[in-house]
């Protein structure tokens, strides 16, 4: 409890001293280049920093688990019209159901390959229809089932791929399913990328982006300066727009509309940051931990510089916050991040900091609709389970262990899930 209160304490006297946020002109431009609006955003936008602390609603596991429920490790949660929220445990293979006011409710789904059970998960997805669509990380596919955890069809966007094939990020708002693939070609040599709009039964409705890697080894690169990040980092905005940054070391978004279509890009004068020694280390371990476990299929590129944006988060109220290598790694300590925050338009209007307890050498994150969850103990998991990306940390990486530091090794606090109000 000393911690907390030393937290909230610092923060606060943050606040006290930060200025106001004041009305100023956004001294950006924008302009037409072939139908495509491009939006140039200055290094810093007209508004102060607004620093806020989110209100704690519930928490469970960890501890002192008043439930009394076992909880392994959270790697995802939805949300749904009711106030529901939805937690994927990816160690026990199971979505748990707690009401608005952090009431278990039931467990749905299982570990197993029938219909509706489902292993080597990290994300869901609630999607039109109400059911739910677990990703499978190997085999790749999505597994449907209702919210009482009767099974519904799987697909896979992969069919016929030779080869690895990954489905590497799916989300849904309103009518619309957005899912990002990488499927073995073994004709082409390489493997094919793709985000698309698709139906509810896994029909390609809409491409927004796709490229062909080739590759005589058929091995899906991640990291570094490789250019098919498209498939992973994105979000969507309420109207069903599609915002990706689809390269590492620049920081540049491309907004797609409902039909795959370039309508917006948007950019911000950005220095690169530099990764640190340890950065580096850890990434030559965890390319030794994925030879180990997919036989030389998956090669890290290892690359010298933070990627430029590291997670998008599409908010409720059209706005897009933008956090940033910068944002995540100099941010004051006892909160998240700084959040570059873009306006409808695509104009940087503020940045936002959230100040929770939070450790992010130990914790992540994920931002759902009007609520924040800090999932606790998420970045020290044991190698032995699975995952993929919330705050800023792909599947792969979190897959090949736990926190770098050695002393992190024996650390047994249970993992938990703390549930926050975004007033």
């Amino acid at each position: 409890m000393g911690m907390r209160r030393a937290v909230v304490w610092s923060v606060m006297s943050l606040i006290a001293l930060s200025p106001r946020p004041e009305a100023a002109a956004w001294d950006g431009t924008t302009e037409i280049v072939d139908g495509v609006r491009h939006v140039a955003n200055p290094e810093a936008p007209p508004q102060d920093l607004e620093l806020r602390v989110p209100r704690e609603l519930w928490r469970v596991g960890g501890e002192d688990d008043r439930g009394g429920e076992l909880l392994g490790f959270v790697t995802d949660v939805q949300v749904d019209d009711e106030g529901t929220c939805y937690l994927l445990d990816s160690t026990l293979n199971r979505i748990c159901a707690y009401s608005a006011e952090g009431e278990f409710l039931r467990v749905i789904g299982r570990e197993g390959e029938g219909p509706g059970e489902f292993r080597n998960v990290g994300e869901f997805m609630l999607m039109p229809d109400g059911n739910f669509g677990v990703l499978q990380f190997m085999p790749a596919k999505v597994v449907t089932l209702d919210r009482q955890g009767v099974p519904g069809g799987d697909f896979s966007l992969c069919d016929g791929a030779r080869g690895l094939s990954l489905i590497e990020r799916a989300r849904s708002v309103g009518d619309h399913v957005v899912i990002g693939t990488a499927c073995g070609n073994f004709e082409a040599g390489g493997v094919d990328y793709a985000l698309a709009f698709v139906a509810p039964d896994g029909e390609r409705l809409h491409v927004i982006r796709q490229e062909t890697e080739i590759n005589p080894h058929g091995n899906i690169n991640v990291g570094g300066q490789h250019d098919k990040d498209f498939v992973r980092h994105w979000d969507l905005a309420p109207d069903g727009r599609v915002f990706v940054s689809p390269v590492e070391d620049r920081y540049l978004i491309d907004v797609y509309d409902e039909r795959g279509g370039l309508v917006q890009r948007i950019t911000r004068k950005y220095e690169t940051l530099r990764r640190s020694d340890e950065d580096l280390a850890a990434d030559r371990k965890r390319q030794e931990d994925m030879d180990r476990r997919f036989g030389g299929m998956v090669q890290l590129l290892s690359n010298e510089y933070e990627r430029d944006i590291a997670v998008l988060h599409g908010r409720p109220d059209g706005e897009l916050w933008v956090a940033s290598s910068r944002g995540l790694r100099e941010c004051p300590d006892g909160t998240i991040g700084l959040f570059d925050v873009f306006d409808t338009e695509g104009r940087n209007v503020r940045r936002v900091g959230l100040a929770v307890d939070y450790d992010p050498r130990k914790d992540d994150y994920l931002l759902v609709g009007d609520r924040l969850f800090v999932l606790k103990q998420a970045r020290v998991r044991p190698a032995s389970t699975s995952s993929s990306m919330s705050g800023g940390v792909t599947s792969l990486v979190i897959m090949g262990g736990g926190g770098d530091d050695e002393e992190d090794e024996g650390d047994e606090t249970p993992p938990s899930v703390v549930c926050y109000a975004l007033d």
